[in-house]
């Protein structure tokens, strides 16, 4: 430590302190997911997975949040008005406030009637859409809901093994919106 002539610690010290401390700190950078715009024959998304969202926008922008998902098929797919069919439920724990996406209710529950993930697939015309509607009390049965904040991940191709795609959160207009990925464990 170099000192001046009054024995107070010298700027010169102070600037290699910073530069060395910048160069041993590393912003970690977000993981990047595959591109997925294939889709199988056939895929049974039901299993335990490791989740992976990036920000692309919003309050948390270039932020990254990973965590686990457990999905197990549905024994009779509902269909609803829109066509949607529930064909999975499950359970997640990830921090949602991490990417700046909202978190309607509960994650880690797979209560059938308000389940922390549903999984609705719609199917018209050869054109599959797969969405994954996150929190309990966006997700309860006993009611139809017309509007409140949302968080939806929509998936664009799957493999055996994984599947991505984009998600986006907000109430009335997105207000965060980035990537994800799922991988089985």
């Amino acid at each position: 430590m170099r000192r001046d002539k009054t024995g107070k610690v010298t700027v010169g010290f102070w600037v290699a302190l910073i530069v060395f401390a910048g160069c041993s700190y590393k912003v970690p950078s977000p993981v990047v997911c595959a591109p997925f715009d294939q889709w199988p024959e056939s895929v049974d998304l039901a299993g335990y997975y490791t989740v992976t969202m990036n920000a692309t926008s919003g309050a948390q922008e270039g932020a990254t949040s990973t965590g686990t998902m457990t999905l197990t098929a549905v024994d009779s797919p509902e269909g609803s008005r829109s066509g949607y069919r529930t064909m999975y439920i499950g359970s997640m724990d990830i921090d949602l406030a991490g990417v700046g996406a909202l978190q309607m209710g509960r994650l880690d529950t797979d209560d059938p009637d308000m389940p922390g993930v549903v999984v609705q697939v719609h199917d018209s015309d050869g054109t599959v859409e797969v969405l994954l509607r996150l929190g309990s009390e966006a997700n309860r049965t006993d009611r139809t809901r017309f509007d409140g904040g949302y968080t939806v991940l929509r998936v664009n191709g799957m493999t055996e093994n994984a599947f991505g795609g984009n998600w986006t959160s907000g109430v009335s207009r997105t207000d965060a919106q980035g990537t994800f990925c799922a991988t089985t464990s």
